[in-house]
Parts: C-alpha cells; sequence; structure tokens
C-alpha cells in the first residue's frame, strides 16, 4: 500500500467527516429553525384563540359592545385562516368545521346572549333604587309622624324599617355574590332575606299609621291646556305611609320574579359563554395536535441530526484509529530503518532488514537500504581485494625499489665512468679540433698545391695540344 494513497484515503475520510458534521449542523439548524418558526406561530395562534378572542368575547357578553364581537369575527374569520397555513393540511381539514361552528355559535346565541347582557342586571338593579328611595321616604314619613307626636307608633315602624333596610342591604351584597359567581346557596340565602322582608313588612302593614296626609293635587294637565271642567274632582286626601308601605310591598314581591328573570338572562349567557369556550377549548385542543406534530417534527430532525453527527464522529473515531494504528506501522518501519542505517553507517554490514514492510514507499527504501548495503559489502571485498593487491604490488615495488637502488648505485658508477670517458673524449676533441685545424691548414696548402697543379697541368695540355697539332 501506498503511503501516498492511504494518506489521500484518509484526509478524504476525515474531511467528509467534519464537512458532513457541519453540513449536517447547518441542515440540523435550518430545519430547527422552521420548527421553531412553527412552534412561535403555534403559540401566537393559541394566544390569539384562547386569550385575544376569548377576551373580546368575554368583553362583549360583559358589555353588549357589538364592536368586540365585530373583532372577534373578524379574528375568526380573517387572521385565524392566515395563521393556519403553515400548519398540516390535515390539521387545517380538521380545524375548519369547528371554525364555522364557531362562528355560527358567534351569529345567533352569542350575538343573543351579548345584546341580552348589555344591562342584564337592569330590571333587578332598578328594584333596589327604587326600594332604598321607598325605605328613605318611609323614614322621612316616621320622622313627620314623630313632629307629629306619634312617638310611640313611629317608634314601633322605625324598628321594622331598620329591620327591612339591614335585609335589603345584606339582599343587595348577595345579589352582587350571586351574579358574580352564582351559586344555589347564595340563591337561597338572597330567597330567604327577600321572605324575611315580606315579613317585616306584613308586620309594617299591621301596625298603625302615623295620620301624615298628602295634599289634594290639581290636574295640572288640565289646567295647562286650559281646558274647563264641569265637575272639579278634588283628590280625598290619604296617609303617607300607606302609599310608601304599598309601593314598597310591590317592589318587594316583585323582586323574585326579577330575580329569576335576570337569573335565567345570566344562565343564558353563561351557556352561550361555556359553549363558545368549550368550543374554544376544542379548537385549542385541535390546534393543540400541531404542537404534537411540531415536536415530531423538531424530534426527528433532531434524531437525525444526531444519527448524522454520531455517524460522523464514528466517522472520525475510525478514522483517527486507523491513522494512529498507520502512523504507529509507519513510526515501527520508520524506527527499523534508522536503526538498520545506523548500523550500517557504523560499518556492521553483517545483518539484513528481514522485516517485512506493508508501505510501498518504505519498502522500496528498505530494499534500497538493502541493496546499498550489498553495494557496499562488494565495494569494501573490492576494496579487501585490491588491499591485499596493492600490499603485493607494496612488496614487489619494495623489491623493485632495492633493484634500482643497487642499479642506481651501479648507473652512478657507470655515470663516473662515462665521465670520465666523456670528459677524455672532450681532451680528445679537442686534439681532433687542433688536428682539423692543422688539417684545415693543410687543406689550404693542398689546395694551393692543387690550383698550381691544375695550373701546370693545363699547361702542359696546352703545350701536348700544340705538340699534336703541331704533329
Amino acid at each position: 500500500m501506498r503511503l501516498s494513497s492511504l494518506n489521500k484515503v484518509i484526509s478524504s475520510l476525515l474531511l467528509t467527516a467534519i464537512v458532513g458534521m457541519g453540513a449536517s449542523l447547518y441542515w440540523g439548524l435550518e430545519k430547527l429553525k422552521v420548527s421553531f418558526e412553527l412552534n412561535q406561530q403555534y403559540f401566537a395562534l393559541v394566544e390569539d384563540i384562547s386569550v385575544t378572542n376569548r377576551v373580546l368575547i368575554d368583553q362583549y357578553l360583559k358589555t353588549g359592545n357589538l364592536a368586540d364581537l365585530s373583532a372577534a369575527k373578524i379574528f375568526i374569520s380573517d387572521e385565524l385562516p392566515l395563521s393556519m397555513q403553515r400548519l398540516p393540511d390535515a390539521l387545517q381539514q380538521n380545524l375548519l368545521p369547528i371554525i364555522e361552528l364557531l362562528q355560527g355559535m358567534m351569529e345567533r346565541e352569542l350575538l343573543a346572549a351579548g345584546k341580552l347582557s348589555g344591562n342584564i342586571q337592569g330590571l333587578i338593579i332598578q328594584n333596589e333604587r327604587e326600594t332604598l328611595s321607598a325605605l328613605e321616604s318611609l323614614n322621612d314619613y316616621i320622622h313627620q309622624g314623630k313632629d307629629l307626636g306619634e312617638s310611640v307608633a313611629a317608634n314601633n315602624l322605625q324598628r321594622q324599617l331598620v329591620q327591612v333596610s339591614q335585609d335589603v342591604a345584606r339582599r343587595m351584597i348577595e345579589r352582587e355574590k350571586y351574579f358574580y359567581k352564582p351559586s344555589h346557596q347564595v340563591l337561597n340565602s338572597i330567597e330567604s332575606l327577600n321572605s324575611s322582608i315580606g315579613k317585616h313588612l306584613d308586620v309594617l302593614n299591621s301596625l298603625p299609621l302615623l295620620g301624615v296626609e298628602s295634599e289634594a293635587e290639581e290636574d295640572d294637565f288640565s289646567a295647562m291646556l286650559g281646558l274647563e271642567q264641569t265637575a272639579v274632582e278634588e283628590l280625598a286626601s290619604s296617609d303617607v305611609g300607606e302609599e310608601l308601605l304599598a309601593e314598597l310591598t310591590t317592589l318587594v314581591k316583585r323582586f323574585p320574579a326579577e330575580l329569576k328573570r335576570t337569573s335565567a338572562l345570566v344562565e343564558r349567557a353563561t351557556r352561550a359563554s361555556i359553549a363558545v369556550s368549550a368550543i374554544i377549548e376544542k379548537l385549542i385542543a385541535e390546534v393543540a395536535v400541531s404542537k404534537v406534530f411540531i415536536d415530531n417534527a423538531r424530534s426527528k430532525i433532531e434524531q437525525q441530526v444526531t444519527i448524522l453527527l454520531s455517524a460522523f464522529l464514528l466517522m472520525q473515531i475510525l478514522v483517527g484509529v486507523v491513522l494512529l494504528l498507520t502512523q504507529r506501522k509507519i513510526m515501527l518501519a520508520i524506527n527499523t530503518l534508522t536503526q538498520y542505517l545506523t548500523k550500517l553507517s557504523d560499518g556492521n554490514f553483517s545483518h539484513h532488514l528481514d522485516t517485512s514492510i506493508v508501505f510501498k514507499e518504505l519498502n522500496m527504501l528498505a530494499l534500497g537500504a538493502e541493496k546499498l548495503r550489498g553495494f557496499l559489502v562488494e565495494i569494501i571485498q573490492g576494496i579487501a581485494s585490491q588491499m591485499d593487491q596493492v600490499q603485493t604490488v607494496s612488496g614487489n615495488i619494495n623489491q623493485k625499489s632495492k633493484q634500482m637502488e643497487a642499479e642506481t648505485k651501479d648507473q652512478q658508477l657507470h655515470s663516473d665512468k662515462v665521465v670520465s670517458a666523456v670528459m677524455s673524449l672532450l681532451c680528445s676533441f679537442e686534439k681532433v679540433q687542433e688536428n682539423i685545424e692543422a688539417a684545415e691548414n693543410s687543406v689550404v696548402l693542398g689546395k694551393n698545391a692543387v690550383s698550381e697543379s691544375v695550373a701546370k697541368v693545363s699547361s702542359l695540355q696546352k703545350n701536348i695540344q700544340g705538340l699534336s697539332r703541331e704533329v
């Protein structure tokens, strides 16, 4: 196996693991961002349905203000469908019938209940106001009776009137409690107080009056129109207390019917509110299914991201283990080669590299080192043989040197002889030169003699020729 190929594979796997982890995190964050946005929309939708819309409906049921109902209708018909667009289609299909049911109830029961709830306790409160006014008038009547000297009768009336006033006050408090939080116990308390008031009124009606009479009144309407009356009827004088007690008795007797009617209206509004609340709760419960869907989607994304990260992390661990084992093998091979080369550098060529190396580059290096050892062994063996030859040649050279030394000495003797001979030869040359110079002189003399001989021969020849002619 090549180290370069292994390095490329490990680097590619490591890079793939790192890029994969980064991509997984990015993908997971993007998916979780979508899930987070859906979660936000879910909570906003739940808040709008359970808080905003419910508050508008409750305000409408309390005040009867159609603006609140209109705002709730706009939310249900316009804003809610927009908020539902990101929800799953199946969930939207489940929500539509509930929304239509809620819209129908808002158009019918809720609208009617709101109209009644604008002043739902108006009749009974008016009854209480008139009752308090009648009690105040009776109190004034009693004071007037005291001024007329009817102290005993006035005190009797006063005691019963105080009891009636106390019961009326307690009845008002219980009525507030009842309509704030209806209960049979409070209703029984109201009925008991009203019965007690009726009993005290019966006692009041049985007591003697104080004789405070009302004045006769003229028909102001006829006088204002200027109509002439043929027979003017004067109103007979009557005791004021009788009228006040009759009015108070009527109000007390009318109170149970008005309480029942008001209770019915409140119950109707409550039923409408409960029905609407039930529909809203059902709508919220259906919307809560989307929370399960969002949670499941988020959990699925988290699981996918966890699986991907675990896979890439496992890949990194495996790559790290492979890299560690590879580096360990490489270091062992390098240490083996280092020790082997150290032995070679120390001149120890007796060991062979028997360790098998997996990696091709290091194996080639080991083979090269082994070849180097072989070359070095051959070189050293050659050097050894050459050294032997050099030693042999050196011995021969020594012998030759000794012979040459002896011959040199002989040659020196011969040289001395040659020098002597040369010196003798030089002396001979000098003598020869002298002889040559003498010979040259002899030659010159010979030439002169020859010239003379020639001249004499020429002369003799001419003489002979002359003689021959003459002959």
